[in-house]
Formats: C-alpha cells, sequence, structure tokens
C-alpha cells in the first residue's frame, strides 16, 4: 500500500499529538480524597434505609483535575494534578461511610442497591479549589449543599436542605498539602452535617 507524500506532515503530527497526550498521563499524579468518622454512632433508633447519589459538581470546577484560584476571576485547572475518580463520586462515597458509621439509619447504601430505600440524599458541591490568591496564606475551599428527601410517598418530600462552606489553611504551596486540607474541610463539613441531620430527624421522629 503506497502513502502519498502530502499525508506524511500530518501523519507526523497525529504521531507527536499521540505521544505528547501518553507523556502527559504518565507523568500526571492521582489523588483521592479520604476521612475517617469518629467516636461512637448516634444514640437515635432509626429503622430507615438512606441510598446516597454521586454529588454533582458545579460546573466551573472540573471533575478530575484539581482547580486553583490564582486571581479574583482567574481559575485554572491542572491537568498534571487530578482526582483518581469524579470528585463528586468520592464525595458521595466518603459521605456514604461517614454516615453508615453514623447510625442515623439501619443501612447507607449506593445506588443500585437491592434495598429498598425510604430517604435518599443528594448533594451539590458548589466550591472545591485551593484559594492560592495570597501566596503566603493559601486556603482550601469546600462548600456542600445536601438535601435528604423521604421517597416514601408519591412525591419525595424535601426532609432537610442546608448548605455547608469551610476554608481549611494550606500550609505550603504543595499539592499533598492541599489533598489534606480538603480531607480535613471535608471531615468538618460533614461533623456539622451529621450533627444538623441528627437534630431535624429527631424533630421530625423520621422512622
Amino acid at each position: 500500500m503506497k502513502i502519498s507524500l502530502a499525508w506524511l506532515p500530518l501523519c507526523a503530527c497525529l504521531l507527536l499529538s499521540v505521544y505528547g497526550c501518553y507523556r502527559v498521563a504518565e507523568n500526571a499524579r492521582y489523588f483521592l480524597l479520604e476521612v475517617q468518622r469518629e467516636g461512637n454512632p448516634q444514640t437515635l433508633s432509626k429503622d430507615g434505609i438512606l441510598t446516597v447519589r454521586p454529588f454533582s459538581l458545579s460546573p466551573e470546577y472540573h471533575s478530575k483535575e484539581l482547580t486553583y484560584r490564582t486571581e479574583d476571576f482567574q481559575y485554572k485547572s491542572d491537568y498534571y494534578n487530578r482526582f483518581i475518580t469524579d470528585a463528586g463520586r468520592q464525595i458521595a462515597e466518603q459521605t456514604r461511610r461517614w454516615l453508615s458509621d453514623s447510625g442515623l439509619f439501619a443501612h447507607v447504601v449506593p445506588p443500585g442497591s437491592t434495598m429498598s430505600a425510604t430517604h435518599l440524599l443528594e448533594g451539590n458541591i458548589t466550591r472545591l479549589y485551593g484559594d492560592f490568591r495570597d501566596k503566603t496564606n493559601a486556603q482550601a475551599v469546600v462548600e456542600i449543599t445536601f438535601y435528604l428527601l423521604d421517597i416514601t410517598k408519591r412525591n419525595p418530600e424535601i426532609l432537610f436542605h442546608e448548605s455547608f462552606h469551610i476554608t481549611t489553611v494550606v500550609p505550603e504551596n504543595k499539592v499533598e498539602l492541599l489533598i489534606e486540607a480538603y480531607n480535613a474541610g471535608l471531615s468538618k463539613i460533614l461533623t456539622q452535617f451529621e450533627g444538623k441531620l441528627a437534630q431535624s430527624l429527631a424533630s421530625l421522629d423520621v422512622k
């Protein structure tokens, strides 16, 4: 099979592009968010089964690449430093594990479980970035809005709806420390969320 010489420059460009993408992927680093609930479970006696959907992420933030705020109106994503999976799925899974340890529900299951859920938790991550506008005072910014729904009725009812915002100091401009600050901020948010949710469920006498 003969290839026209006219196609050689295009083929060369394609090969360079593929090689460049391979080199970028090879040098990328991947991070996982992980938090651990401390302490004993809540003493509330609940029979509910909660399912936790993957959280949505505001479109201005990349689902995998880390996002940095460098100026008041300027953000950039970092291809070389990425979440290993979609950030919304990661945070939803950490929330599911946290609530499973909390004792607020009899069971906390992921979507697709064969167990018939009585409640549904949705979340919207409205902020998730490293704020590096002040190089001497970098911060990890996390903001999440939670929605708890009773899905036992024909028309699901919102039982709980609240936003939580946390900023955590990043001691040095290092990606590893930004991830640690994200974990610390997420832990604080889930602690506050659990406390508020427990009060709400107790007042509603939800079973």
